[in-house]
């Protein structure tokens, strides 16, 4: 019997043991007590297999949700009497220099106490360093080890009798025998560190390691937000908190306004969008799927295992080391959830993790990117969806879409929209166009309004209706650092790092293509990542009529256009001073117009001149990596062999003619 062997046939006979319980709790749809059983069985499998008896309780905890209370770990500091900065020290080590310090406090208060005078002051200070030594002998006594040597010597020491206390050469001579245990400890611990540190080069992970090293400017963790209004005393406005709690609740002063979106009454706003746009609004007969296979969510758990922790404890790992009747078991209650049962509470709690989108502006909070961490049960059920759902998807799915829908991605929309600007170029067609940015996108959506643009195009009602549960009903909690915020709920807000989720933004706009293709211009759609361009005759008018036409499209679904990275761009000069001086609302909006930009990997030029400022910032940039390269302490064999790109850019830049 091999060894997966063996852990599988243990949880399969803690799973038996409750065979009689399965069936019953879904059948009452009970999936709290159903999801927590199955848990606790395979945590009892899993502490039986690794013969762990002690410390069990750090094991345990899956299907429940996992938010503890930790103490920080120390962290490496400069040690003084070695010079130089080590590693926390083991607590061996650590103990060996607590007792090296209270030997030689002893020693220097005991000289203290018996050469002072007899005055009355002197008095005062014998008696202050008799305490001292009281205390420390007591506190060498209780953490003393037989293995530390001289313990007839520590055990003859009376708190009380200081004529007890050995002479000065005595406690120096075991207190310096204490200290070069200790860092001997320390050296052989530094040297194991920096032992790891050559090998970690040589691991399956050297190539992450590598690239955060080159990237080198990038920003930590949220650890620090401004705030946003006066907090009281020495706390004004813009000033820099530190506190979890204080940033906690900054985050939901600022994000509560934008994750409830901007209807007051979505399910109104939905039936009116889909009355008013009806005809561009994708129809088809619901796409039919079957329960979901052992053999199915297998393999599904069985790919992707280096995914983030979700709170329910259950990780990727864990996952793929299940027995068939493990998988069974989770199998048949995904399958009642689709048929009605509501999702466990546990896999409902979501970690919500901020990811700073400018290195220069990490104190603010709209500069932060939210990723939702939901369950790691329910992204792998969604994962496993998605791959049958592939056929309905490329029903519906446009030329113009590039994100959310499968063999696509943004090197297929910038090649597209490069060719096509070249083909006017070549055509001598004049073009006009523009790109439009969706205000925080995924976090002011409204789910009624994409619930029934899905039913509408034939998703399944089993998996549609199981998916709306869990988002409608998804509890996230902001995680700073170590800290885990208080629960809240996003109304409007689709988790980013949700299988769905992309799939259902596209959908969201497929009806701006049609009304994009209706008033004769090319859009492309590339996650809330929109463009329109148009080219020829009228080439002006229509775009202008479609951006105005996007911008009613946007108000229609309860979002907001961010304006400030809206830009328009034209081929010729006319159009371009037309634009940049054109009034888009009522309020004199004007947005500005380019001749060239970036567009997603790639610089696109409609100008003469040649220009291709994005190329020419990577080209300074991989310079600086090869830089940074050769710190790294790797052989340059090993480096070129990682990558060997910077190598080439960088020779390209020194050798511009080349």
């Amino acid at each position: 019997m091999t060894t997966l062997n063996k852990l599988h046939h243990l949880i399969d006979y803690h799973l038996h043991q409750n065979d009689h319980r399965w069936r019953q709790l879904l059948s009452i749809n009970d999936t709290n007590k159903y999801f927590k059983v199955f848990s606790q069985c395979v945590e009892k499998a899993a502490l039986e297999f690794g013969g762990i008896e002690s410390g069990q309780a750090k094991y345990k905890g899956r299907g429940t949700i996992n938010i503890k209370t930790q103490t920080e770990e120390p962290r490496a500091r400069y040690e003084p009497e070695f010079d130089q900065m080590i590693t926390p020290l083991s607590q061996e080590a650590s103990r060996l220099l607590k007792q090296h310090r209270r030997l030689i406090a002893i020693r220097n208060n005991h000289k203290s106490a018996t050469s002072a005078s007899t005055c009355p002051s002197s008095e005062h200070k014998k008696h202050t360093y008799r305490k001292q030594i009281a205390d420390n002998i007591k506190l060498v006594k209780h953490i003393w080890k037989k293995h530390d040597k001289h313990n007839e010597v520590i055990e003859s020491i009376d708190p009380a009798n200081l004529d007890t206390i050995p002479n000065y050469f005595t406690i120096t001579r075991i207190a310096e025998e204490l200290l070069h245990r200790c860092q001997a400890m320390t050296r052989q611990d530094t040297k194991t560190q920096n032992k790891h540190s050559n090998i970690k080069y040589q691991t399956k992970g050297a190539h992450k390691i590598i690239s955060r090293a080159l990237r080198a400017k990038q920003p930590a963790p949220m650890s620090s937000l401004a705030r946003q209004k006066d907090s009281g005393e020495g706390k004004p406005k813009g000033s820099i908190t530190t506190n979890p709690l204080e940033i906690d609740e900054i985050l939901h002063e600022v994000w509560d306004p934008i994750t409830h979106g901007n209807c007051s009454d979505p399910e109104l706003a939905a039936t009116s969008f889909t009355t008013k746009y009806r005809k561009h609004i994708y129809k088809a007969r619901e796409f039919l799927v079957n329960d979901i296979t052992v053999e199915d969510f297998k393999e599904q758990c069985r790919i992707d295992t280096d995914s983030a922790l979700g709170l329910d404890g259950w990780a990727a790992s864990d996952l793929q080391l299940l027995s068939n009747y493990g998988y069974q078991i989770l199998v048949d209650m995904l399958n009642a959830i689709e048929h009605g049962a509501e999702w466990p509470t546990a896999m409902r709690v979501t970690r919500a993790v901020f990811l700073s989108k400018d290195s220069e502006d990490t104190q603010n909070p709209l500069a932060q990117r939210i990723l939702k961490i939901t369950s790691g049960i329910y992204r792998k059920w969604g994962s496993l969806r998605m791959r049958h759902l592939r056929p309905w998807i490329q029903a519906w799915d446009d030329d113009a879409i590039h994100a959310g829908t499968p063999g696509k991605g943004a090197a297929d929309a910038w090649m597209n929209t490069a060719i096509d600007l070249e083909e006017a170029k070549a055509k001598l067609q004049k073009i006009a166009g523009g790109s439009i940015d969706v205000y925080k996108c995924f976090d002011q959506l409204n789910k009624p309004l994409i619930f029934k643009l899905a039913k509408e195009a034939g998703m399944p009602d089993r998996v549609l209706q199981a998916y709306m549960k869990y988002i409608n009903n998804i509890e996230v909690r902001f995680q700073i650092g170590r800290t885990i915020g208080k629960h809240h709920q996003d109304p409007a807000s689709l988790p980013q790092g949700c299988p769905f989720s992309m799939a259902m933004v596209a959908l969201l706009f497929k009806p701006w293509l049609s009304v994009m293709k209706q008033a004769k211009v090319t859009p492309r759609c590339l996650a809330d990542d929109l463009m329109l361009i148009a080219t020829g005759q009228e080439h002006q008018s229509r775009y202008i009529n479609a951006m105005q036409l996007s911008r009613t499209f946007f108000t229609d679904i309860g979002a907001k256009i961010a304006d400030k990275k809206c830009f328009s761009f034209a081929g010729d000069e006319t159009t371009r001073q037309f634009l940049s001086k054109y009034e888009w609302d009522h309020e004199g909006l004007q947005i500005p117009t380019v001749s060239n930009f970036r567009d997603t990997g790639t610089h696109l030029n409609l100008s003469h001149s040649n220009t291709g400022k994005t190329l020419t910032d990577r080209l300074q940039k991989a310079r600086q990596m090869a830089k940074r390269l050769g710190w790294i302490n790797h052989t340059l064999k090993k480096n070129v062999s990682y990558y060997p790109t910077y190598y080439q850019l960088v020779f390209m830049v020194s050798r511009p003619h080349g």
